[in-house]
């Protein structure tokens, strides 16, 4: 796995996940919400890194919807920058686990529009719209790239299953679960 969190050169950039960001401990990673977390990005992110922040987001908040990652929660986001007073980016996104794959029934790690629950086109495309102040194009853009991704990624996740007989099973839930998530994300 390649560090986010060191330069080219390799010294330690400062990080900071959005339940920090949001003063609230660990304990209550999974008591926010995504408007929240589009507020945070807004507060935190320098103004030259905005909007690349608010598409990568967003882009994030669609793979997790379309894998089925139940664990999209509050220390799984943060902001990078050199220095203290340097401008301040969003970290690349990590941890992406099709959650559905262990816990069949697995809802999203945190509200949007008041639920927990895996959301259809129709209702990320008004986050993006109302919380994100994303272009319709780009949105439709960021669906199109995502689900392009995941159905990439299935050959690769086929060919490690051909390979490791141990994961057919769980490998045969994920892709599963993703066929799902793509299908119910790209429904009105």
């Amino acid at each position: 796995m390649k560090r986010f969190d060191l330069t080219s050169e390799g010294y330690p950039l400062g990080f900071e996940d959005i339940c920090s960001l949001q003063a609230v401990g660990t304990a209550q990673k999974y008591g926010s919400t995504y408007e929240r977390v589009a507020r945070s990005i807004k507060d935190f992110v320098s103004g030259e890194f905005l909007q690349g922040a608010r598409e990568q987001f967003f882009a994030a908040l669609v793979l997790s919807c379309m894998i089925r990652n139940g664990d999209a929660h509050l220390k799984n986001f943060g902001v990078l920058y050199e220095m203290p007073g340097e401008p301040v980016r969003l970290a690349p996104v990590y941890d992406m686990v099709t959650t559905a794959a262990y816990i069949p029934k697995d809802v999203p790690a945190l509200s949007l529009a008041g639920t927990k629950k895996w959301w259809p086109r129709k209702i990320l495309e008004k986050f993006a719209l109302t919380h994100l102040a994303l272009p319709v194009g780009k949105v439709g853009q960021l669906f199109e790239e995502v689900a392009e991704g995941v159905n990439d990624t299935r050959s690769m996740l086929s060919a490690y299953m051909a390979g490791h007989p141990e994961f057919r099973e769980v490998g045969g839930r994920m892709l599963a679960a993703w066929d799902e998530g793509v299908a119910d994300t790209l429904s009105a």
